[in-house]
């Protein structure tokens, strides 16, 4: 399955809202309200691919899809295994180690102060 159509399956898993608009005219002394319902997709394929670091959408079964907050490994109660797991199998331990934290670090430098957890 390409990108492109894994987006735009998750995009059309999160599903669309109806939006009510009016409009209200005039003419001949008398004042005429229209409504229409509008619906819209909640996120695009351009939306989900754009979502940001440390943001990601989990479908689940029986369930609508949820926008999630990622919890990085290096952060999490399993960082001592997982870093055991890289130092016993990733040849170049120290380099991955460093992009991780690093990557870590990027997302929290992104995520505004009202978001961070």
């Amino acid at each position: 399955m390409s990108v492109a159509n894994f987006l735009e399956d998750l995009s059309r898993m999160v599903g669309d809202y109806d939006r009510l608009s009016s409009s209200t005219s005039t003419g001949r002394g008398q004042r005429t309200v229209s409504q229409q319902l509008h619906r819209e997709r909640i996120l695009d394929v351009a939306d989900v691919a754009a979502l940001p670091k440390g943001r990601a959408v989990v479908p689940a079964p029986g369930a609508r899809p949820t926008l999630i907050r990622t919890i990085p490994w290096m952060v999490g109660p399993h960082r001592e295994a997982v870093e055991a797991s890289v130092a016993a199998n990733d040849p170049q331990t120290k380099r991955t180690l460093r992009e991780a934290h690093d990557e870590m670090a990027a997302v929290a430098a992104a995520t505004p102060p009202e978001e961070a957890p």
